[in-house]
């Protein structure tokens, strides 16, 4: 179960990914001043570089290839647009779709925890069912074998104990 939902969950961060590279390309990726195009040489200049990027922004690391913030970069070229983009679009991801994504893997972890729970009690129940029945098919051999063996003897004197 945890497994699928993983996989999913990665599926639909790729999608969001794919999407907004897709944006990424068509609007800041055609822009080519001199102080924008090694930034865009590095980290727009393509779907998968644009993806590349979102996915590092997404997961903690938005720095530029020479180690400044990439929403810094944004900010100097693009204006307060740019920032208020960025805010919302990291917000977005980490707060709604990273949240779904978590709370979706606990529920199913959850869920399978639950069946085999109830599969191990079950089991449990069958387990002692059966020692139970071959305890007493134990004993009353045991008993008729005492029987054979002292017959003036009676079952009552025979004692079992732990």
């Amino acid at each position: 179960a945890g497994t699928s939902t993983l996989a999913w969950a990665l599926v639909l961060l790729a999608i969001v990914c794919y999407i907004g590279a897709v944006l990424l390309v068509q609007t800041i990726g055609r822009e080519s001043s001199a102080f924008w195009l090694p930034y865009r040489e590095r980290h727009f200049d393509s779907v998968t570089l644009s993806m590349f990027t979102l996915f590092r922004c997404f997961t903690g690391d938005c720095s530029a290839y020479d180690g400044l913030p990439l929403s810094y970069v944004l900010y100097q070229q693009f204006g307060r647009v740019s920032i208020a983009v960025y805010w919302s679009c990291v917000m977005l991801v980490t707060f709604g779709l990273f949240n779904v994504m978590v709370a979706n893997f606990l529920q199913n972890s959850q869920r399978a925890a639950r069946f085999n729970d109830g599969e191990r009690r079950r089991i449990l129940r069958r387990e002692r069912k059966m020692v139970h029945e071959k305890t007493a098919s134990l004993l009353s051999r045991v008993q008729l074998l005492y029987r054979k063996s002292a017959p003036e003897a009676s079952t009552s004197d025979m004692r079992i104990t732990r």
